[in-house]
């Protein structure tokens, strides 16, 4: 295949993610798409919950001596924990976003990428993880690993002014991850 050709192929497959993205009546699907699920959630009020998991507490990571890298997981802020978004920085990201992708697209919770079987050791057990910490079963306690594990709630306590209100172990009223 030529390149132009391949130019071409690509372009018509960002334009059809765009298009499924501007016109889907999922919400969750839109903010994947998107890549902000954090900013979008925010801009459109709705409650959220931010995880972020360090490779630095991940076996794979520390085996490999690659440990500067870290997965973030945006979660509605209701019974159903529906998954929003998930961002991975580092080494293999994209084979560790792609069961998130899955689980977005079918509007599930996110405790269902804790059911899926990971190998170990292997960079995608930080998803699980990650996953654990929403529900208070992680291996590793937030309390603990300050630096490597955040996690936050940002709800609207206030509607006249739409400002959020953020909950967690930090004190910015929106999340900043570096």
């Amino acid at each position: 295949m030529s390149d132009e050709v391949e130019v071409v192929v690509v372009v018509v497959v960002v334009v059809v993610m765009v298009i499924v993205a501007r016109f889907s009546r999922c919400r969750c699907v839109r903010l994947w798409m998107m890549r902000t699920a954090e900013s979008e959630a925010i801009k459109r009020k709705i409650p959220i919950k931010v995880g972020v998991y360090s490779f630095e507490l991940v076996n794979r990571a520390i085996i490999s001596d690659y440990t500067k890298g870290f997965i973030k997981i945006v979660v509605a802020d209701e019974p159903k924990c529906r998954l929003l978004g998930m961002r991975a920085i580092g080494p293999e990201a994209s084979s560790i976003i792609g069961p998130a992708q899955l689980i977005i697209s079918q509007d599930r919770s996110v405790f269902d990428l804790e059911s899926i079987l990971y190998p170990h050791p292997a960079l995608s057990e930080s998803v699980q993880e990650c996953v654990r910490m929403f529900a208070g079963r992680s291996v590793m306690k937030p309390s603990c690993f300050v630096n490597e594990l955040r996690r936050k709630t940002i709800t609207f306590d206030s509607p006249s002014t739409g400002a959020p209100a953020a909950k967690g172990n930090k004190s910015s009223p929106v999340p900043t991850y570096s």
